[in-house]
């Protein structure tokens, strides 16, 4: 969504309980630390991904050797 980490701070005191505070740099490390799982998730996502497109895109043109 591209908040930045103000606004991120924002959205959790709604959610986290009464009296809770987090500062810009907590937040910031959970950010960096998430990132940093999700591409590896992404990398293995991707080259997935791609093996699907690659088959996708030979089936949209050749369908039983009729172009579509």
């Amino acid at each position: 969504m591209g908040l930045i980490l103000g606004q991120i701070i924002l959205l959790l005191a709604i959610v986290l309980p009464k009296g809770s505070t987090l500062s810009q740099a907590t937040v910031g490390r959970w950010a960096t630390q998430a990132s940093r799982q999700a591409g590896g998730l992404l990398a293995v996502l991707n080259q997935w991904g791609q093996r699907l497109g690659l088959v996708l895109c030979l089936d949209e043109i050749f369908f039983h050797r009729a172009p579509i």
